[in-house]
């Protein structure tokens, strides 16, 4: 909207039937002066307050606030559309002929990223062997719509470093066929690590040309103002996301409002903003942990056993206890918020224990409490229903690799860690189940944003 001989923005006047502001309030009018509303009420009110501006009749079509989505991956839905947008693909040929379509246009030894598989979609078997098919000269990953695992080619399991599945870090698995070798595919921090390593380390899911993730950013977001989402917040971010976000706010295209969080291998307390560059339009919200893995994914951790996507019984923890409580101590006394994903009801116990223990030995030590204290800045996310998980399943699997508890002492009073249920079966048995590749997730979620 262009200014007026005053400098300021013309105002325009909106009259209809059905204009809800969810205040308790019914106006017949509201008048809008760039993107805010300047006054609200009947249409005689605002067409003596307004005399001389454009006004335009909504004809019946309902107004209501700007939704906001608390929990989104926007960038990454963008960056989708910059790599190999593989989430309607319908066989394992058709990921497998886009990813080579990609490869012909990219210099031998640089990375391929699809995004978006969803395996259950698919007729046919996405694995190293196929994506070796896709290039031997490239490394290859693609990630699965839930972001807590992806599959690789040998030259990327290569470049990462793994040969064996005992290559995994802790909190993460590598999965292997029926004699012992990697199948290519990563669950949670086998693959998070490497796709977000931290400040000056290399990902292994680049982002490709700023332009083209401009342009994808500005067609999601237009996606999303048609159903009437005017603000979000971005539940995981790192440099290459927030710059992509700071350049369309500097170039007038962001048009929604922006949150973000910061993923928390990239959190560095004496970078930490103490003023945000526009705290109406784009602001970094807080730093992102995850405690465990995701239902929809088949990796939350969980008190009683289930049919996990791992193989184990009881799903991963993504964190270790120590290191957990660590950066929410770093990321408190920087000032800043921090936001846990924990969608087991055994890792939303262990976080809010947590925060539980430091709270009662915070105030036991005379610290200030108020608005500053770590409750008031610390955010659960549960990414469903907000209520604890409790899968069942009729079979029990055996403990994978993971970052169990610990009953050492964490440095906080209180108990030890709950433990999850002992290894079981219906039969009574503790026999290993084979480390191999599930077909599919156990759990029935589809096309979540579970991460």
């Amino acid at each position: 909207m262009r200014e007026d001989e005053t400098g300021e923005q013309p105002v325009r006047v909106f009259t209809g039937s059905r204009i809800e502001p969810l205040d308790g309030t019914r106006p017949e009018a509201f008048a809008v002066r760039g993107e805010r509303v300047a006054a609200t009420g009947s249409r005689a009110e605002l067409a003596d307050r307004f005399p001389a501006v454009e006004r335009v009749d909504l004809d019946g079509a309902l107004v209501v606030p700007g939704f906001n989505d608390a929990h989104c991956h926007t960038s990454q839905a963008a960056l989708a559309r910059v790599r190999v947008d593989v989430s309607d693909a319908r066989t394992a040929d058709e990921v497998l002929a886009a990813l080579r379509a990609r490869a012909a246009l990219v210099p031998p030894g640089e990375w391929v990223v699809g995004q978006g598989l969803h395996e259950d979609a698919l007729s046919g078997r996405v694995d190293r062997d196929l994506l070796d098919r896709a290039s031997a000269e490239h490394p290859v990953v693609v990630i699965q719509y839930t972001f807590h695992r992806a599959v690789a080619n040998t030259a990327a399991l290569e470049r990462i470093g793994y040969r064996t599945e005992a290559d995994a870090p802790s909190g993460g698995q590598l999965l292997t066929t029926a004699d012992g070798r990697l199948d290519g595919w990563m669950y949670e921090r086998a693959w998070l690590d490497p796709w977000l390593p931290g400040s000056g380390r290399e990902s292994i899911a680049p982002g490709g040309e700023p332009s083209a993730q401009l342009a994808a950013l500005r067609e999601v977001n237009t996606e999303l103002h048609r159903l009437g989402i005017t603000s979000y917040c971005d539940a995981i971010v790192t440099p290459l996301e927030q710059e992509m976000y700071a350049a369309a706010h500097r170039l007038g295209q962001l048009t929604p409002r922006v949150s973000m969080l910061l993923w928390h291998s990239y959190f560095d307390p004496r970078a930490w903003p103490a003023e945000q560059p526009d705290a109406h339009r784009l602001q970094l919200a807080g730093v992102k942990l995850m405690l465990d893995g995701a239902l929809s994914g088949g990796t939350c951790l969980c008190r009683q056993p289930y049919p996990s996507a791992t193989g184990g019984d009881n799903g991963l923890q993504v964190l270790d206890d120590a290191g957990f409580q660590r950066t929410v101590r770093s990321v408190h006394a920087a000032g800043a918020r921090v936001a846990v994903h924990a969608n087991g009801d055994l890792a939303i116990t262990r976080c809010w224990m947590c925060w539980s223990r430091w709270s009662t030995r915070r105030r036991g030590s005379g610290s200030t409490t108020g608005s500053n204290t770590a409750a008031s800045r610390t955010r659960g996310s549960s990414n469903g229903s907000g209520r604890p998980v409790r899968p069942r399943s009729r079979s029990a699997r055996s403990s994978r690799t993971s970052a169990r508890p610990s009953n050492a002492s964490t440095g906080l009073s209180g108990p030890p860690w709950p433990a999850p249920t002992s290894r079981c079966s219906t039969r009574g048995s503790r026999s290993r189940a084979p480390r191999t590749s599930p077909s599919s997730p156990s759990t029935r979620c589809r096309r979540s944003a579970a991460w």
